[in-house]
């Protein structure tokens, strides 16, 4: 029987507890083709701020992209700022890019994306050295409107730990899969949700991690093969810490409160006047008096 890719009404709840908690994200217009192309590429080494951040000090630095093109990549990293988790890889990434499309076409003139029908613009983006899956696919959902759900490496990694998607998935397989689980009107409040919360909720490897649906469960999370082994006590000082007998604390004595205190004393006139009527009517009886012994 084949395995299920992931649990999709288990997301689809994620996504809404999310959006209830975050409110509804400030998805950003579309900018010029050179900058979405920049961006789209950034987009997986950093949050969406930074991204933009490096967007704007790389294309204020350079004159155009042919200048950007020609740029060290030691110099890149330097523009793009802090916040980034692979800056050499993020400008390697960019100038493979740049250098592909002037490759193939002897310009990087990237006009010619936005008259290419959507197939062509993808055959030829999926091509290009640079671009991954990530990146293809949120170029196509911004530019082209195309059903697509990008997901960055951060973001795959927190739902694989989740237990929300199948580890064995590939990246280009598990942005499949929820193309069929959220529907293209909010693909993109999916992505920017997704990933704000991925990127500033890190999952730790001694930290219990909720189940995304209200099944009860708690998985923990997968302690990496690089983290240092618990110290393990010897049999001798085991057994040592186990026979010790630690007295039980002995409760402590309950005492009512003032209120009810007050309470109690307010109310006692009144109980005995109502014994001293049961008497009287000779529902209740008096015991007995003992005769005084004569001596």
């Amino acid at each position: 029987m084949k395995r299920p890719a992931g649990h999709p009404a288990q997301i689809r709840a994620l996504f809404e507890s999310l959006r209830r908690k975050q409110g509804r994200p400030r998805i950003q217009p579309p900018r010029p083709i050179a900058d979405e192309i920049i961006y789209c590429v950034l987009a997986r080494f950093a949050p969406e701020h930074r991204v933009w951040a490096a967007c704007s000090r790389l294309r204020q630095a350079t004159d155009d992209l042919n200048e950007l093109r020609v740029t060290p990549a030691l110099e890149m990293v330097d523009l793009l700022g802090p916040g980034f988790i692979a800056p050499r890889e993020a400008a390697e990434a960019v100038l493979r890019v740049l250098n592909g499309i002037f490759n193939r076409r002897h310009t990087v003139d990237l006009s010619f994306l936005e008259s290419l029908p959507r197939k062509e613009a993808r055959s030829f983006l999926a091509n290009l050295d640079g671009i991954d899956p990530h990146a293809l696919a949120l170029f196509m959902l911004r530019r082209h409107r195309s059903h697509e759900v990008p997901l960055d490496g951060v973001t795959l990694t927190w739902l694989q730990r989740n237990g929300l998607i199948e580890p064995t998935l590939s990246h280009a397989a598990a942005q499949e899969f929820l193309i069929r689980v959220v529907p293209a009107a909010r693909a993109e409040e999916f992505y920017q949700v997704l990933k704000r919360h991925a990127w500033t909720h890190p999952i730790r490897a001694a930290e219990t991690v909720p189940a995304a649906a209200n099944d009860g469960k708690q998985r923990p999370a997968p302690v990496p093969a690089s983290a240092p082994a618990a110290p393990v006590k010897s049999t001798v000082a085991a057994r040592a810490t186990e026979s010790r007998s630690v007295p039980a604390a002995k409760p402590k004595p309950t005492r009512p409160s003032r209120r009810k205190e007050r309470a109690r004393k307010r109310a006692a006139p009144h109980r005995r006047a109502r014994a001293r009527t049961r008497r009287r009517s000779g529902r209740v009886r008096r015991p007995a008096r003992r005769p005084a012994s004569r001596r």
